[in-house]
């Protein structure tokens, strides 16, 4: 019976000196002198479907789906882009050619292809892949 009354004032212990009050990390700072992307932004792990070339759009369709833009904003990524293929991670893809895409979405997709000098392509949704 003793045994049994020592466990739960050890466990309760133990408990108590295992929290702690944690600081909150300050607001980070950029430390890059390169303008920061800035916008509303939306996150999605993989966008996948047909590639598309309109113009100077680059476009991933997915079947019966209006699709996104790909915007290519001078990362190494995307490479050899070209009026009817890509490069994307080492893979080159030609129009019509089904990829699939890691990266995130833009919220407010009319300030950023102002902000970026995209084209309109037809009112789509920004993609940035990465």
């Amino acid at each position: 019976m003793f045994l049994n009354f020592k466990a739960p004032i050890i466990l309760s212990f133990l408990l108590m000196s295992s929290c702690s009050q944690f600081d909150s990390n300050p607001k980070q700072e950029q430390i890059s002198d390169e303008e920061p992307i800035t916008g509303k932004d939306f996150m999605i792990a993989l966008y996948s479907g047909n590639l598309h070339f309109n113009e100077d759009c680059i476009i991933v369709r997915p079947k019966g789906e209006k699709g996104i833009q790909l915007a290519i904003l001078g990362n190494e990524v995307i490479s050899e882009v070209t009026n009817n293929s890509l490069v994307y991670q080492g893979k080159k893809y030609t129009e019509g050619d089904y990829i699939q895409v890691s990266g995130g979405g833009v919220g407010d997709s009319v300030a950023f292809k102002k902000e970026h000098n995209l084209n309109e392509c037809s009112g789509l949704e920004i993609f940035i892949p990465n």
